[in-house]
């Protein structure tokens, strides 16, 4: 059908050749029409005028019909009506040769306007190109940003929780004690007991961080400020979580509760388990805890130390499911797996005796004055929090921190 339409615009072509010599002659006729030209010469010029305007409409009209038969295979194309309606009509001709003159075959445009539907060229405007640039159906925009995850911060979901209106906390604590309580004879001396007491205290500690961002890029994605305040809140809520961990207690670091409390040291398992395995060494920690007359609420674990635990098997390659083991749980102390904690470390506690103070909450600000932003439209975003963590000296002895291997060495049966 395209070579079918090929030939006709070719045809075409021929008899607007054939128009434009018979328009030359008109012209020509012109100078002499006033002067009472030949009648016979006029009728003849007239006759062959008429039959060129009823070829090229006749043309035009199987152009048309082809056109329509391709529009399925064609998305953005020009049809020869379209050209007739922009196009003047043959009222030129009718000046060009007077007023004597007319047509009886009327033609809606110049036919040399034509010639565009042998020339005119294929846009896929309803595809989806690389730019997109001439699209018109646009495509679904899924809501959000897809990224990789980010660690999930759990520390203070485990520890209390409270806010402050001082930069410092502070409490006092028993430090030593003398028991001096027994029964006694008649009349005889009591047992004297002694006390002392001290008052600590722990300064909260900045975390913070700043992003630059331009103009533009806030105005032409409406997601650039909130995506710009998750991550931020992100970043700073893991390096609490880091902080209250590990944190060495210079400032400006938080004392962490793996830098207070204590290592694997109760005596009495030792050489009393034969070929411990990970789930031993846990509940020996959490007997650590006990024994120091805490209640150990949750043990710390790497999600790989988790898994080698729950891999454990016998000789016969069965696996082992020791009766304090339960699901998510060791002797009833729950696990929290996170990738915060070292591969290898355990950290079993009562973690209702350290509390987390915020003296400020994570403060998310845009300025625009910071520096040289303004003269280089740009916006400065930061993001700021106060806080520290309050664990008692009394109470380091609620937290047991050390490596799997350390304890399972202590408590192996030679």
């Amino acid at each position: 059908m395209e070579k079918e339409l090929k030939e006709l615009t070719a045809e075409l072509n021929a008899k607007m050749d054939e128009f434009a010599k018979t328009e030359v002659a008109l012209k020509e006729l012109e100078k002499t029409v006033n002067k009472k030209a030949d009648a016979e010469q006029i009728e003849k010029l007239q006759t062959t005028l008429d039959k060129s305007g009823e070829d090229i409409t006749k043309l035009n009209e199987e152009i048309e019909k082809m056109g329509a038969l391709l529009k399925d295979n064609r998305d953005s194309r020009k049809s020869a009506s379209d050209y007739l309606k922009e196009a003047v009509s043959l009222d030129f001709l009718k000046k060009s040769m007077g007023k004597n003159v007319s047509s009886t075959a009327r033609i809606d445009t110049h036919p040399m306007n034509l010639l565009k539907v042998a020339t005119m060229t294929e846009h896929t405007n309803l595809t989806f190109g690389t730019a997109n640039t001439n699209s018109v159906v646009l495509p679904y925009n899924e809501a959000g940003v897809s990224k990789a995850p980010d660690r999930q911060v759990y520390l203070v979901d485990l520890f209390n929780v409270a806010t402050i209106s001082s930069p410092r906390v502070m409490w006092v604590e028993r430090s030593a004690r003398t028991d001096g309580a027994a029964t006694r004879a008649e009349n005889a001396i009591m047992g004297q007991s002694d006390y002392t007491w001290i008052r600590r205290n722990v300064d909260v500690e900045n975390i913070s961080t700043y992003v630059k961002t331009t103009d533009e890029a806030l105005a032409d994605w409406d997601q650039t400020l909130a995506q710009i305040r998750i991550e931020i809140f992100g970043q700073l809520s893991r390096e609490l979580d880091d902080q209250l961990l590990a944190g060495d207690g210079s400032t400006p670091n938080i004392s962490g509760v793996t830098a207070l409390c204590r290592t694997y040291d109760f005596a009495g398992l030792d050489d009393y388990v034969e070929d411990p395995q990970i789930f031993d060494a846990i509940l020996a920690a959490i007997t650590q805890v006990r024994y120091h007359l805490y209640n150990p609420n949750y043990v710390v674990l790497h999600p790989t130390d988790y898994a080698k635990m729950m891999f454990a098997k016998d000789a016969n390659n069965n696996y082992i499911l020791p009766p304090f083991l339960n699901g998510l749980n060791v002797d009833g102390v729950s696990i929290v797996t996170n990738s915060g904690i070292t591969a290898g470390q355990v950290l079993v506690g009562d973690f209702t005796k350290g509390t987390v103070y915020f003296r400020k909450g994570i403060d998310i600000r845009l300025w625009d004055q910071n520096e040289t932003d303004p003269i280089y439209g740009l916006k400065t975003i930061t993001g700021d929090m106060r806080a520290t963590l309050k664990l008692a000296q009394p109470d380091y002895y609620a937290f047991c921190y050390d490596a799997i291997s350390d304890i399972t060495s202590a408590i192996s049966k030679p």
